[in-house]
């Protein structure tokens, strides 16, 4: 047999939660398990701001600004965010963690 690469170690820092577009907005559609995202927010939450950027009315443009980059900076290790639920606005804090 040939070596072919090598397995490099990789760890996965992350939110908990990964989110969606519907429409116009933003909805959380899946929570990592044991996560502080996983205390705090629930399928469906519709996403409204992370960190004073604005999701209630996504755009075509922005859509697919956000589509290709995330609506999480990369370089941030705390995020605000502000979702609404049930008729209810609800604002937490949530540090990235390792998953992996």
């Amino acid at each position: 047999m040939i070596q072919q690469g090598t397995a490099l170690n990789t760890e996965v820092n992350h939110f908990g939660f990964n989110s969606n577009f519907n429409k116009n907005k933003v909805f959380v559609d899946f929570i990592y398990k044991d996560t502080e995202a996983s205390k705090v927010l629930e399928l469906g939450d519709q996403v409204l701001e992370i960190n004073t950027i604005d999701f209630t009315n996504i755009t075509t443009k922005n859509k697919c600004t956000f589509f290709n980059n995330g609506i999480i900076p990369k370089e941030a290790d705390q995020i605000v965010i502000k979702v609404a639920r049930d008729g209810k606005e609800f604002e937490f804090e949530l540090k990235k963690a390792r998953l992996l």
